[in-house]
């Protein structure tokens, strides 16, 4: 009220109203006509008009015109209002040129004589859309605003001095009503908010009240009824989790420990939790609700301070995570990683001393929890370890032993868990390959007598091979050729030609001959614990037997035996034979290499295969074209024959000069 009564004093200087316009409802207090019309009401329909040709077009509407018809009684005038331009609201006058109109006296006349005829129309001012806004906010607007806005003789000064007063007017109700708005809805949020706080009141005298009743009657039975009723009747008030939480602290812990074990305390929790279910809302429930949190504290005490195994861990805490006495399991399970299971994980790590062994219960928590950063912490200080154990392996007087004791276990379980650690992203091989590789290389290299005295390391690479599956068939067969046995054998035909040229005594010769049996007889216990390896090892044995018979004899002509070779070297640089384990190393053809490795085999390794399998010798032909001709010789009945192997086809005969080729699956009769 107040504010129209500042709009209507605002108008006060108009007081005297038109007597036509009060009679068609424009009086005081009125805030839209209300005389009726015959059928229509023409005005409500016909506001393009309105706009168009002003209020008088609105009184006439309302006085009973139709549209379409003539003026006056009988309907005999004008059809057709007189059209008017209005200017573009703000335009004064002069801003628009109506009519122009240019002519010549003669069109050859380039003296071209203009008269131009220049009407302008009054500057418009919204003055209806104005009105018509304050009057649907229920604002009387004086008479004589009406009367400037449908005069056509208003002046440009009364049109712009009403407009402003209309436009400011709006402006002010606008801010008024925004005002009143704002004050009535902090009215409300006020009257709102001491009904809160009255009803919180009021709960909170019946909660001290209900507290009173059981003052110096404090026990566990008594607390429970206390959270019964609480929960019931007090469920949305405020502070209602404080004080629950508050209520069970002094017995939570005690009921904590023997809940696992003793029925009646885990009953006593799970009604508890319960009582706590009728005050936490579940559809808001992003954060873990107190009541969990603080279970989960006392879980995380009884983990980390206590020391138990790795399954009895996982047995405690599946029993609380699945239990009723968690509300949210699913958040509970979350803070559990992180606040349980990630410190536990870390202070294994921390604590694991891993020259005195790898504790299986680590690998038991990172198949549980893969995705833990600890996992990955774990991952770089076990290859950390390795890469210093394998640069360590190569200063080591017992190369098997300090493997067994510093590798071998850390190196298994991390390949037992190769699968799982594919899952976690981790940028590095857990097993060092690279690393193992050059190691045994490099100690191969400086090694005396691989297969004599420095055993132990042929036995490292068995064992990576076979048992822990790091070595894969290639690489263990290129090591064990060029690092092993080629020069084992070339190391034998030394000392051999030494001894013998010499003349060397004969516990020389005894030693040399004793050393070579023990390499045999531990190549054969190899042979039998390793059936895979059994060609190569026949192999070099027929090999070195074949050397020792030759230096043995000591005959002019003979050679020494043909070994497996790589680019015609058999004795290959450590820089060549690590570039050989390399996977993505090709691999060439070798003539002399042996048929049942991945090198590529000529027919004469075919042969030597044949001749193996079949109790067979083939040895060169000492009288004959060096690596030309051979002679095979069958070891059980000593029959001979000499042979020749050209272009891919085995030529046998009595003589060098009557050989006939033979198909190699009648070799083995053809010497019977």
């Amino acid at each position: 009220m107040g504010m129209m009564s500042a709009v209507h004093n605002e108008y006060s200087d108009v007081e005297s109203e038109d007597d036509a316009l009060k009679q068609v409802g424009f009086g005081p207090n009125q805030g839209v006509p209300s005389i009726a019309t015959p059928s229509i009401n023409h005005y409500e329909s016909s506001d393009h008009n309105v706009q168009r040709y002003g209020i008088g077009a609105k009184l006439m509407m309302q006085m009973g015109y139709q549209l379409g018809t003539g003026l006056g009684a009988n309907q005999e005038g004008i059809v057709n209002p007189i059209e008017t331009k209005l200017r573009p609201q703000g335009l004064g006058v002069g801003g628009i040129r109506e009519k122009a109109v240019i002519s010549s006296d003669s069109e050859d006349d380039f003296d071209v004589k203009t008269k131009s005829t220049v009407e302008f129309s009054k500057p418009t001012y919204d003055l209806f859309s104005a009105i018509d806004e304050l009057e649907r906010k229920g604002i009387d607007v004086p008479t004589r605003y009406k009367e400037i806005a449908d005069s056509q003789h208003s002046s440009k000064l009364d049109l712009e001095r009403t407009f402003l007063r209309l436009t400011e007017a709006n402006s002010e109700i606008e801010k008024l009503d925004s005002q009143i708005r704002t004050l009535n809805y902090g009215i409300e949020s006020d009257t709102a908010r001491l009904e809160r706080e009255s009803e919180q009141l009021s709960q909170s005298e019946a909660i001290i009240a209900l507290l009173d009743e059981f003052r110096g009657k404090e026990s566990l039975e008594n607390t429970t009824l206390i959270l019964e009723k609480l929960t019931i009747q007090f469920s949305n008030y405020a502070g209602i989790e404080d004080i629950f939480i508050t209520l069970v602290s002094k017995y939570l812990s005690k009921l904590f420990s023997k809940a696992e074990e003793s029925e009646p305390e885990f009953l006593t929790l799970s009604a508890w939790a319960l009582y706590y279910r009728r005050i936490v809302d579940f559809a808001e429930d992003l954060l873990l609700n107190k009541w969990d949190l603080t279970i989960l504290n006392l879980l995380r005490e009884r983990v980390l301070e206590e020391s138990h195994s790795h399954d009895k861990n996982r047995e405690i805490l599946s029993f609380w995570l699945d239990s009723p006495i968690i509300i949210n399991s699913d958040l509970a399970a979350q803070a559990c990683d992180e606040s349980i299971i990630s410190p536990l994980l870390q202070k294994l790590v921390n604590s694991h001393d891993l020259k005195r062994g790898l504790n299986s219960e680590i690998f038991g928590y990172l198949e549980s929890f893969q995705g833990d950063r600890y996992v990955v912490d774990l991952c770089s200080r076990f290859r950390g370890y390795l890469l210093k154990s394998w640069q360590d392996f190569q200063t080591q007087h017992d190369i098997w032993q300090y493997y067994v004791t510093n590798i071998r276990l850390v190196l298994k379980l991390l390949c037992e868990s190769k699968d799982m650690l594919a899952n976690i992203d981790i940028t590095f091989d857990p097993t060092c390959n690279e690393e193992i590789l050059h190691s045994i290389v490099k100690v191969l290299a400086k090694a005396s007598e691989p297969l004599a005295k420095d055993r132990g390391v042929v036995n490292v690479i068995i064992d990576l091979a076979f048992e822990l599956n790091v070595l894969n068939e290639d690489q263990l067969e290129i090591l064990l050729q060029f690092s092993v046995f080629n020069p084992w054998i070339r190391r034998l035909s030394r000392d051999l030609e030494i001894l013998d040229d010499t003349g060397s005594s004969k516990n020389s010769r005894e030693r040399v001959s004793k050393s070579f049996q023990h390499v045999i007889a531990y190549l054969y216990s190899k042979r039998e614990d390793y059936p895979q390896l059994e060609p190569i090892f026949v192999w070099y044995i027929n090999s070195a037997l074949q050397e020792f018979k030759n230096i043995h004899n000591n005959e002019p002509g003979l050679r020494s035996v043909t070994l497996p070779s790589f680019k015609g070297n058999e004795l290959l640089l450590e820089e060549t034979i690590i570039s050989l384990l390399s996977p993505n190393s090709p691999k060439e053809a070798n003539e002399n290499g042996i048929p049942i490795h991945k090198l590529v085999a000529t027919f004469k390794d075919v042969v030597e295969n044949y001749c193996l399998e079949h109790q067979l010798l083939l040895v060169p032909d000492k009288k004959g074209p060096v690596s030309r001709t051979y002679v095979i010789k069958n070891t059980i009945t000593g029959k001979e024959t000499k042979c020749q192997i050209r272009s891919n086809v085995l030529w046998v005969g009595s003589a060098i000069d009557n050989l006939k080729p033979i198909s190699l699956d009648l070799l083995g009769p053809y010497l019977a």
